[in-house]
């Protein structure tokens, strides 16, 4: 049987598709590791600029803020975990909502306060849960003078909030 010119036959097929699976099989893992890894940098880079800001507002105000988990654009919740995060003063006047990024915020069990410099505000660490599954949990830290750092070994007791 002559061959025709530009037709594939069933072992072509089949190389490409042993190929094509072989490919998918180192490559898509390594995909999934830099979405995860992308994701949550992403997410601390958010918290960072929240808590940075929160920090400048309570200098330029001259007053305690806090930071909590929302409910909604005005009143915190109660809740451990949470998208949406809320600024408020300390008569619990709302100054700034910040919308989240469809992830959830694992809080501490206090509300974040931040005092105008020299004095010192309340530190404490915040997770986003951005999965766990090909990248180790990073957190960003708040110290009591307000310095941010990420932590690579967040409080298991936050991770354990983060749903699975």
């Amino acid at each position: 049987m002559k061959r025709q010119k530009g037709s594939i036959n069933l072992l072509d097929l089949l190389l490409v598709l042993a190929i094509t699976g072989l490919l998918f099989g180192v490559a898509l893992p390594s995909y999934q590791f830099n979405v995860e890894r992308q994701q949550q940098t992403a997410e601390l880079n958010r918290l960072r600029g929240v808590l940075q800001q929160a920090r400048l507002i309570a200098n330029l105000l001259g007053q305690e803020v806090f930071l909590c988990p929302a409910a909604s654009s005005n009143n915190c919740s109660s809740a451990a975990i949470s998208e949406d995060l809320l600024l408020l003063t300390s008569d619990g006047q709302p100054l700034r909502f910040y919308p989240g990024s469809g992830r959830v915020i694992a809080f501490p069990s206090h509300d974040l306060s931040f005092r105008p410099l020299p004095r010192r505000g309340a530190g404490g660490t915040l997770l986003p849960c951005t999965g766990f599954k090909y990248n180790q949990p990073k957190a960003i830290t708040f110290s009591v003078t307000g310095r941010l750092r990420i932590n690579s070994d967040p409080p298991a007791s936050l991770q354990n909030l983060c749903p699975s």
